[in-house]
Order: C-alpha cells, then structure tokens, then sequence
C-alpha cells in the first residue's frame, strides 16, 4: 500500500494528513522540516503515536594542533 503526504500543508503548519492511495486519511504526521533537529511524530487518526523520529544536530569542533 502506498501513502501520500501534503509536504507544503507539512512545511506551513507543521501537521499533514497521511492518505492512503484511494485518498483515505490513515494517519497524521506532525513536527518541524528544515530545522537543524527535525522531529517527526506519527498518530493513528484517533490519536494514538505510533512512533517518532528524530535527527541530531550536527556539532562543530575547534580545530586542535
């Protein structure tokens, strides 16, 4: 089964509607794009999360000699 995202409705409000390919909403998908920590949660309609992701940001180190 293949599931579709709003990337523009996702990058404005940060919330988009996951449909499935008969354009059926299946779940929802919240959190921040673009940012040096993107988060993303996933929730069934009703509410419930069924799982998080999460990317570090990236760290800089002095230069040692």
């Amino acid at each position: 089964m293949l599931y579709y995202i709003d990337a523009q409705a996702l990058h404005e409000s940060g919330v988009t509607v996951v449909k499935d390919d008969q354009s059926r909403p299946a779940f929802i998908l919240n959190g921040r794009h673009g940012l040096a920590n993107d988060s993303f949660n996933l929730h069934t309609i009703s509410g419930q999360e069924l799982g998080r992701s999460a990317r570090k940001p990236w760290g800089c180190r002095p230069a040692t000699t």
